[in-house]
């Protein structure tokens, strides 16, 4: 991962053709002009970052395919100082995300409004899995002769105000944020203690997001949870996604 984010901030360094370019944390990046006019040289100085990243990123033999989604705040149509270009810009690169890979979307009013209500959600969030919010429910599982073999555990969130919230609406705040760890722990412990009550031979599955994986103390945290619940390790299943595999396909194989 180091070695990736060394090679793209290269990449970009020579892209950014003389703009101010540094890394913020994580995969983040930021990049300032003062070149005129705007927001066009802004539009052009995205469209050669992204640029940069066209061709694979090739490591021991591993090629990587990656892409930037970009959010742009100019000065001083959205804000004059610092703190509020930054925070619009953000505000700007949460829509890139969530529109598309590789999407490049500039700051508009209706965007301030979305990240404040996204940040409240993530505030309430937090105090969810504490404040007994989250609940599971158990989807059946069927074998090809209609005979139920298992439930797959999914998570659920009630807001003590806004009532049931969507995972679609809450899972992708919770894994920008990282809240995912705890709350897939959560799910997990819940999942497997409410399964060792079941009728004997009938499995339980619990998604594990790329994040767990890659995070999470996966291995040591499965076996706690098993010893602690009872549960027979046959009757638990990991469902994840294709995702975990491309990142890293050696670890990700070492630890299934």
């Amino acid at each position: 991962r180091a070695l990736v984010l060394r090679l793209v901030a290269q990449r970009l360094q020579i892209a950014a053709e003389g703009a101010v370019l540094a890394r913020i944390g994580g995969d983040e990046f930021v990049a300032v002009t003062e070149q005129l006019p705007l927001p066009s040289s802004a539009e052009l100085l995205a469209s050669r970052l992204r640029g940069a990243l066209d061709g694979d990123i090739d490591i021991e033999g591993h090629a990587f395919d990656l892409d930037l989604s970009i959010g742009i705040a100019i000065y001083p149509r959205d804000g004059e100082t610092a703190q509020s270009l930054f925070a619009n810009a953000d505000a700007a690169l949460y829509r890139a995300k969530h529109e598309g890979r590789g999407a490049t979307r500039f700051f508009t009013a209706a965007m301030d409004q979305q990240l404040r209500e996204r940040r409240a959600l993530e505030r309430d969030l937090k105090q969810a899995t504490g404040n007994g919010e989250l609940f599971l429910e158990y989807q059946p599982q069927r074998h090809a002769n209609a005979s139920i073999i298992g439930f797959e555990a999914l998570v659920r969130w009630r807001h003590p105000q806004r009532g049931l919230i969507s995972p679609g609406e809450f899972i992708p705040i919770a894994e920008e944020s990282d809240l995912i760890i705890e709350i897939g722990e959560w799910v997990l412990r819940e999942a497997c203690r409410e399964a060792a009550t079941w009728s004997e031979g009938l499995q339980v599955a619990v998604n594990v997001s790329a994040i767990q994986f890659r995070r999470g103390n996966l291995q040591q945290l499965v076996g706690a949870v098993l010893h602690e619940s009872g549960l027979a390790p046959d009757r638990l299943e990991l469902e994840i996604t294709e995702g975990v595999l491309i990142e890293n396909v050696s670890r990700a194989a070492s630890i299934l």
